[in-house]
């Protein structure tokens, strides 16, 4: 039985077709090597669509882009390893043979693969330390959803974290924060008056690090204990106790970079949820 054109069975799959020409065979390749090379395929995409001086261009830049990168994660491997008294290389076996700690590892490289802010990738080596030194795998665990913060955020959202604990005071009954409008006049003059508060806000509040008080839908025992019914008022913005460990580990980076403390000896490690 044939279909309506008579020239396959039904219910019989049509013949593949396959092309065996030039142009098949390099725009197949071509997809293929895109997804190994960050800036694209140098390759085969570049002599099929790009001129030659961009393509020049483009493998000069994907050459620095890894090189770059490179960079950024051994001197987030060495941080991780100073402070952990290790040496690199078995500091990275210690990560490696846990399966907890081995998903830190993979995450903290990814985040710093990919910025120019050191600090951030001084405290994914940190954190990676700390998840080093850790046995109990909810700690491992914790510094895992840390490690998530960190290599979502850049120095922007980092300025803002602090601005938003600098302008919050505890008062009677809780915390009183910093209104958007406080904080779009503050950090305005950093971009030069354009108003990108909203972009910033919003990464800092997914992964629990502030907090607008007032706004629906969201309860968990960590903002409850921070931030009790009434404080501040609605649309404070206050950091949540996340928030305030991620600074507290921030100025310990900061001292190390600034000479003022041991890497070695001043890790944080842990989460204490009690203070």
């Amino acid at each position: 039985m044939t279909n309506d054109h008579g020239d396959t069975p039904q219910g019989t799959p049509a013949p593949r077709r396959v092309r065996d020409d030039a142009e098949y065979e390099m725009v197949a390749g071509a997809g293929v090597a895109a997804l190994a090379l960050p800036l694209g395929d140098v390759g085969g995409v570049a002599a099929a669509f790009l001129t030659p001086p961009v393509a020049r261009a483009l493998k000069f830049a994907d050459e620095k882009f890894r090189r770059q990168s490179d960079s950024n994660v051994q001197t987030m491997l060495d941080e991780g390893a100073s402070a952990a008294h290790l040496p690199a290389d078995e500091f990275v076996d210690e990560l490696a043979s846990d399966p907890r700690r081995l998903i830190c590892l993979v995450s903290a490289v990814e985040g710093a693969k990919a910025t120019a802010y050191d600090d951030k990738i001084r405290l994914l080596g940190r954190a990676l330390a700390a998840a080093a030194q850790e046995e109990e795998p909810t700690r491992i665990d914790e510094e895992q959803l840390f490690i998530e913060a960190v290599r979502r955020l850049e120095a922007p959202h980092v300025l803002l974290l602090k601005t938003i604990e600098r302008h919050t005071v505890a008062r009677p009954g809780g915390l009183d924060g910093a209104t958007e409008k406080e904080l779009a006049e503050e950090i305005g003059d950093y971009f030069a008056g354009r108003g990108i508060l909203q972009p910033l806000l919003r990464p800092l509040e997914f992964h629990g690090l502030a907090r607008l008080h007032g706004s629906p839908g969201a309860w968990d025992a960590n903002i409850a204990d921070d931030i009790p019914p009434g404080a501040g008022g609605v649309g404070k913005w206050v950091p949540t106790r996340f928030g305030r460990h991620f600074l507290q580990r921030l100025a310990e980076a900061e001292r190390v970079e600034a000479g003022e403390s041991d890497p070695a000896r001043d890790t944080t490690t842990g989460f204490n949820w009690d203070v």
